[in-house]
């Protein structure tokens, strides 16, 4: 499918950081209208992301899985506030990883063990995506994403590997390997800046590297058709993630870094001592 004159309407990532108030929700929705079906169902997980946050928020609330939780929509998002909690009743159709987490864990909050269990299920369903370009970008941010874990793993001389990602060569070096095993992976050249920042627990600094390295994959990755479905699934997940710096108020408070930081990280499994609250 040739997707010119939808890429030609979508601003570009200078002009969407030149004009903040660009919607995001409704480049969303522009995008949605002009795809193909086979093509919306995969760009949708480009997505879940959000959908992910606002499920468990809808959940602690709804089971009162922690008392006064903070409540807030995350977007862009597939699904409204109302299409989730539907979801949860069985209602309303949601992905089926959705639904395998909600058979199992929908009346059992057991903290990030519960939380994790929902990553792992939306990150083994997004990596077999047919599409390439998501398919290798979810692959990549799983890889990070077990990079994380392997540093904290280091750093709070956790014993188990039970926070990492299945999947994937990265997955296989370190989910066995003890010490300062993160040696085995010197391609990746961002591991010591990472590391650092945790160290010194800068994590609005490392969110902020993590998404450098995010859109530095986007844009390097090799795209062979220009105005393919690959080409507006990069743009689209450019602007998103520029959309989140560009709303981002460094006044906002303790409780905007928490849920941030907490995300960031969610694929380690901390002490339970260590919350994410520590790093505020």
């Amino acid at each position: 499918m040739n997707y010119y004159y939808l890429l030609v309407a979508l601003p570009s990532t200078k002009d969407f950081q030149e004009n903040a108030f660009l919607d995001i929700e409704r480049i969303q929705a522009f995008i949605l209208e002009h795809l193909t079906e086979t093509d919306k169902q995969a760009f949708r997980y480009t997505l879940y992301r959000n959908d992910n946050k606002n499920l468990l928020s809808i959940l602690k609330k709804k089971y009162n899985w922690l008392e006064n939780p903070i409540i807030s929509f995350h977007s862009p998002a597939a699904f409204t506030y109302q299409e989730l909690e539907s979801g949860i009743e069985g209602f309303f159709t949601l992905p089926k990883y959705m639904q395998e987490f909600l058979s199992s864990e929908k009346e059992h909050y057991r903290g990030s063990e519960t939380e994790n269990h929902l990553i792992r299920l939306y990150y083994q369903e997004a990596s077999e995506l047919e599409n390439p370009f998501l398919k290798s970008y979810f692959e990549f941010k799983r890889d990070l994403k077990n990079i994380l874990s392997a540093i904290n793993r280091n750093n709070y001389h956790l014993t188990n590997s039970s926070s990492f990602l299945e999947g994937g060569l990265v997955y296989h070096l370190l989910k066995n390997s003890m010490g300062n095993d993160l040696r085995i992976l010197e391609s990746y050249d961002f591991i010591d800046d990472i590391q650092n920042l945790i160290k010194t627990k800068q994590f609005v600094s490392l969110e902020k590297k993590v998404d450098e390295i995010l859109l530095k994959f986007i844009s390097s990755y090799p795209i062979l058709e220009p105005f393919s479905s690959d080409a507006v699934f990069a743009r689209f997940l450019q602007l998103s993630i520029q959309y989140r710096w560009l709303k981002w108020d460094e006044n906002l408070g303790l409780d905007h870094l928490n849920q941030s930081i907490d995300w960031v990280l969610k694929s380690a499994t901390m002490p339970n001592e260590n919350t994410a609250e520590i790093f505020a």
